[in-house]
């Protein structure tokens, strides 16, 4: 992180700008990843919990 000559604080250059987005990215593709999957998981139960009531119904 460069110093700023005017102020001496330090601030983000480009590249660490580009690091952290970079970084934001990633953990929004796992959450995303972590909701497919637990949807995935639900309709599976729900599947399994209507699909015997609809083979009683049949009977």
């Amino acid at each position: 992180m460069p110093k700023n000559m005017e102020t001496g604080k330090t601030e983000l250059s480009a590249d660490d700008l580009a690091l952290l987005s970079a970084v934001f990215i990633i953990i929004g593709d796992v959450v995303a990843l972590l909701s497919i999957l637990k949807a995935r998981q639900e309709k599976k139960t729900a599947d399994a919990e209507v699909l015997p009531a609809i083979v009683a119904e049949e009977i």
